[in-house]
């Protein structure tokens, strides 16, 4: 029998044209005016939870908790922004001390079974590189912030 995953915090809130803010911890969405065409409940869930973190390559771990945005698929008319930051500095000291993040997205329900996880963003904090993988997310290193044109789940990896 499929076990039920239940967030630890939730928020929503009903944004439009004129655009606005949900946060949640240390998540922030920010949704530019114009974005939005019409009234749309937004809403953050964040899981802490084995049955739903993003898979791990060898000799990566878990950076984050998982972030779900809703309504999934959501588009912007302009691009939102996602303060989520990994459980990292992402700016390392010094060349030598490299950290590889990865970005992990899925437009999966985290109640569906092992949910279909893809590399949206690629980051070597001690070059400061960002390969990006995927159109929809984009990164800025200056604001440490994702650039989205749609809603999804997003969860960090890497190695240390």
């Amino acid at each position: 029998e499929q076990q039920l995953v239940s967030p630890v915090a939730s928020v929503s809130k009903v944004l439009d044209a004129n655009g606005g803010e949900c946060r949640i911890g240390n998540v922030k969405l920010s949704i530019p005016a114009g974005a939005l065409s019409f009234p749309t409940t937004i809403s953050a869930d964040i899981y802490v939870d084995k049955l739903v973190e993003p898979p791990v390559a060898e000799g990566q771990i878990v950076l984050s908790s998982v972030v779900q945005l809703s309504p999934p698929g959501l588009r912007f008319n302009i691009p939102a922004w996602l303060s989520f930051p990994p459980n990292v500095e992402l700016k390392c000291n010094s060349p030598d001390s490299r950290c590889q993040l990865e970005l992990k997205v899925t437009d999966a329900s985290l109640q569906a079974h092992s949910p279909k996880w893809h590399r949206a963003l690629d980051i070597d904090t001690g070059k400061g590189d960002v390969q990006q993988l995927r159109e929809d997310v984009g990164f800025n290193f200056e604001k440490e912030q994702i650039e989205l044109s749609q809603l999804m789940t997003y969860g960090w990896t890497g190695n240390l």
